[in-house]
């Protein structure tokens, strides 16, 4: 029997960046948490008003599905991403697909309802209950989905909707902070939420059936998130409450500009992204040490993080606070003593030459996986297409005078290694089935 979930969506996208410029960030290898500009995701309101079971990753596939569809919402057409780029939305960066899997099931287990009201014309609302995606496929590095018909319009022409970044929103490793960003960044025109009661709390939370105690829900719940939204985003929120006697009975959350956002993003854009991963990845650098150190030369401020690196890495007395090292490295200039500076060097040299030959690897799987795409595409045309191009390539210099006297029984035959590496070099350079390679 089908697993029913509730949950209330009305959701769109609008591609604020040119799609082009959203695909180089990807495939320069820039983490979309450090986009240098802001992908834009355009959300109803209602959509955010969503109550639902989905964990942190379904909400994520969610929005990246919506993304994707964009304005082709509406065309009923099957979209598709690039697998690695879907992830990428996701700031997902296991290789376990059978994770992605269940979390895409169970999106497919999950009723939407679509709640439209009209306040002029009650008696235009609309509801609909339905699923949010089918005929969902992983296959050949891709991602294959439909969104049903009967929601497509609600999804892609929402009344009233608020932009959300996937930078900030990925930033996120709680839940609850991404289930309560969207809800504060929506009423933040307005200066605070909602006044909600706990009960009702709990459901936006997905927390009804855990966390008993106030207490443990305010440790567990309602500190780490706005101390990740605070962190991360660009709001700053802070909780009130009302009380009955000794006991809180309701909460809301007053919403402010971050004052650190500027300057953190300022920060962020003018260092490497690969400094600025260390920092924050490595040495657990929060906002305000990320602008502390972000004055400091940047050569200097390399050499210190490789300097406080290696200590941490080989010192006999373990470093329990990197990011405290790291910042009296910077300020009182410590520096390797004559015994550490040639095995400092000598393991740099061998990093080196490790990522030298690791990036080889890398070139020669992407040659591979090139070549089976390419013969792929040639194996899918007809017999009468394939025949020509065979005929064509049998007629070159390089099969007739190199190939064909050293080839098996001097035949075209793709069980060759040394006829299929010619061949598929052929079709990459003179058929069209390499252009979209």
């Amino acid at each position: 029997m089908q697993k029913k979930h509730i949950m209330e969506i009305t959701a769109t996208s609008s591609n604020e960046l040119p799609t082009q410029i959203v695909m180089d960030f990807f495939e320069q290898g820039i983490a979309i948490t450090n986009a240098p500009k802001d992908i834009v995701l355009k959300k109803s309101n209602a959509a955010i008003r969503v109550i639902s079971t989905l964990g942190l990753l379904e909400r994520k596939m969610v929005d990246a599905c919506v993304f994707i569809a964009g304005p082709r919402m509406n065309d009923g057409v099957l979209h598709v991403a690039d697998l690695e780029y879907f992830k990428w939305l996701l700031s997902y960066n296991s290789q376990n697909r059978d994770h992605l899997k269940r979390a895409i099931t169970n999106i497919q287990q999950t009723l939407i309802q679509i709640n439209i009201y009209d306040e002029k014309a009650p008696d235009k609302d609309f509801w609909h209950s339905t699923n949010f995606l089918y005929d969902v496929s992983i296959t050949n590095g891709k991602i294959y989905f439909r969104i049903p018909e009967s929601i497509r319009q609600p999804l892609s022409d929402p009344k009233s909707w608020t932009y959300l970044s996937f930078r900030i929103k990925n930033r996120f490793t709680s839940e609850y902070a991404y289930i309560l960003y969207e809800r504060c960044r929506a009423d933040q025109f307005r200066g605070a939420t909602d006044w909600w009661d706990l009960a009702d709390f709990r459901k936006i939370t997905n927390t009804v059936d855990i966390y008993a105690y106030f207490q443990d829900l305010q440790k567990r719940v309602i500190k780490p998130a706005i101390e990740q939204i605070n962190e991360f985003s660009d709001i700053y929120i802070t909780a009130d409450y009302k009380t009955k006697g000794r006991t809180k009975t309701h909460v809301r959350f007053i919403v402010e500009e971050n004052p650190n956002v500027s300057r953190f993003e300022h920060d962020k854009e003018k260092m490497p992204h690969d400094v600025f991963d260390a920092l924050k990845e490595i040495f657990g650098f929060s906002n305000s040490q990320v602008d502390e150190v972000a004055d400091y030369p940047l050569d200097y401020l390399i050499q210190k993080i490789e300097f406080t690196k290696y200590r941490i890495a080989n010192s006999k007395t373990k470093i329990g606070r990197p990011d405290s090292y790291l910042m009296k490295a910077l300020k009182e200039d410590l520096r390797f003593n004559a015994s550490e500076v040639s095995l400092f060097e000598a393991e740099k040299n061998n990093k080196k030459q490790v990522k030298a030959i690791e990036e080889k690897k890398v070139a020669q799987e992407v040659q591979s996986k090139l070549n089976e795409d390419i013969l792929l595409a040639f194996n899918l045309l007809g017999e009468d297409e394939q025949e020509e191009i065979v005929d064509a390539y049998k007629a070159t210099d390089e099969f007739v005078s190199k190939i064909k006297p050293i080839a098996r029984d001097k035949k075209f035959d793709l069980g060759s290694t040394i006829v299929r590496r010619s061949f598929v070099k052929y079709l990459q350079q003179n058929t069209e089935l390499g252009v979209d390679q």
